[in-house]
């Protein structure tokens, strides 16, 4: 597909008029509409490949997975300590992250969580009506967007965020700048070394993002840690992990030879 100067095909993506994925999706339809069996596309100057082709796909997934594990964003585990996750980790990283992960994404612990989205849902549904009986104008993608927060707050953190009931509260407001489209952030981690901007300390996620929920996760652990609280939510999977590791490390330790 022919690239735009300096955009390449993501011109209205840059402009925040589409998600990347929506370019990536007419793209991939344009390529099957012609009976391609690949296509290729450009993020600026960066090329990705759009396989069509369902055994071009199953053997990507099966075989040479490794060789396209890379997604393409900005990451940097300690100026942004929010992209140390597998979402945003590449190569040998996500692979151990992944095998890390994966247990605790099972059917039956998920399951335990279910309780805490069908709370949500209910206060999510109590919101809904309450504005209809006063005939008040109903905005679906704040309170899908709330409705999101508080399930993440409470399955992941173990917190009670009411974004439901307070639209403007402190999580909320972090939240909704973590998925704003910034253009300059854009161009910078498009146009400039990589190398170069972790060098000068840049946080593509932003610091005041970084700092809020980086203090919420450790409040939330330290206060786990004192009272010896335990919670059926992703937070506890994570601090079931990190125990299971520091017990794996200790006895590694205790019976290797001095």
């Amino acid at each position: 597909m022919e690239p735009e100067f300096f955009f390449g095909n993501f011109k209205k993506a840059f402009l925040g008029k589409m998600l990347p994925s929506e370019v990536i999706v007419k793209a991939y339809y344009e390529f099957k509409s012609i009976g391609a069996k690949f296509g290729g596309i450009y993020f600026a100057y960066t090329p990705i490949w759009i396989p069509l082709d369902t055994a071009l796909i199953k053997q990507l997934l099966q075989k040479d997975y490794w060789n396209f594990a890379g997604r393409g964003n900005f990451y940097h585990h300690k100026n942004d300590i929010l992209t140390n996750h597998w979402a945003f980790s590449e190569d040998a990283g996500w692979k151990s992250l992944r095998a890390k992960l994966t247990p605790a994404f099972s059917s039956g612990k998920v399951k335990n969580m279910f309780h805490i989205i069908d709370r949500v849902g209910d206060q999510a549904e109590s919101k809904v009506m309450d504005l209809c009986k006063r005939n008040q104008p109903l905005n679906i993608k704040e309170v899908q967007a709330c409705f999101s927060i508080d399930v993440i707050a409470s399955c992941a953190f173990g917190i009670d965020s009411n974004s439901l009931g307070n639209p403007n509260n402190e999580l909320r407001q972090h939240s909704r700048k973590l998925f704003t489209p910034n253009f300059l952030s854009r161009l910078l981690e498009q146009f400039v070394n990589w190398d170069v901007l972790n060098f000068l300390g840049y946080s593509g996620l932003g610091k005041d993002a970084d700092n809020f929920f980086v203090k919420l996760i450790s409040d939330m652990i330290n206060y786990r840690d004192r009272n010896n609280v335990t919670r059926q939510d992703f937070l506890q999977l994570m601090l079931n992990l990190r125990q299971k590791e520091n017990t794996a490390d200790g006895n590694e330790k205790k019976h290797s030879c001095p």
